[in-house]
């Protein structure tokens, strides 16, 4: 059971990578067009009792899309 979890975070790995690397992509070819994309990673969890608040967030994310920042992390 063991190296089942350690191959799963691995492959969470791998897939985050992959889609940054792709979000990236869109934000550098379609930045031209006045088409903005973004990415936001949050670590941890998000409520009223969670690591990060809700309206935190959500000021962050538009902070993110003033600033037209590609990618973003919120810790």
């Amino acid at each position: 059971m063991r190296s089942a979890r350690a191959h799963d975070r691995a492959a969470s790995g791998v897939t985050t990578t992959a889609a940054t690397v792709y979000y990236r992509m869109l934000h550098d070819a379609l930045a031209p067009h006045s088409v903005h994309v973004n990415h936001t990673v949050i670590v941890g969890s998000v409520g009223q009792a969670g690591q990060h608040h809700p309206d935190d967030v959500a000021d962050h994310l538009l902070r993110q899309v003033d600033a037209r920042e590609p990618l973003t992390v919120v810790r």
